[in-house]
């Protein structure tokens, strides 16, 4: 008899193909394609961002990795390392994902001001149409409070087809 997976008798599966996290728009994207990715999608905030106000706009958001690296090397942040796609310096992926996913919870989402809820900016103004300070949303911390029903349930409910062979109609 012939095992899989060598010596050990269990078959590994893969996890598929390594991924980082966005700290701009929060999606993941593959090693190879994201430092193209980060152009472009910083481009498109500063589109987005001149379209508003000016007392509205909000910088680009910083890359975490920028700190994480200065901290690492007890050098101070000046300038935006270019981080190969297929080696991250030595940290973690799943450390510098846990950071950008922060990084993207902190700067590019807003806060409702009434439930403090975190949304996209275009959506907290959808948001804000229903949340108000007379009827806000459940907070996300409060627990969801469920009325008991008001339907009787001692009283059966009449059936579609009543039994012909007992006489009843």
């Amino acid at each position: 008899m012939i095992e899989a997976g060598g010596s050990s008798g269990t078959k590994q599966l893969s996890s598929g193909p390594k991924t980082r996290v966005c700290y701009i728009c929060g999606r993941q994207y593959g090693l190879s394609s994201f430092n193209i990715h980060v152009k472009q999608c910083e481009d498109l905030w500063i589109a987005r961002e001149e379209k508003k106000d000016p007392k509205e706009r909000k910088p680009v958001p910083i890359d975490p990795t920028i700190a994480l690296l200065a901290n690492k090397n007890n050098v101070e942040v000046s300038t935006k390392p270019e981080l190969s796609s297929k080696q991250n310096n030595g940290i973690d992926l799943d450390e510098i994902n846990r950071l950008a996913s922060e990084a993207f919870n902190t700067s590019a989402l807003d806060t409702c001001k009434y439930c403090n809820r975190t949304f996209l900016p275009e959506k907290l103004v959808i948001h804000n149409k229903s949340c108000t300070a007379d009827n806000p949303a459940r907070k996300v911390t409060d627990s969801v409070n469920r009325a008991p029903s008001t339907k009787d349930v001692s009283r059966p409910t009449p059936s579609k087809y009543t039994d012909k062979s007992s006489g009843n109609t």
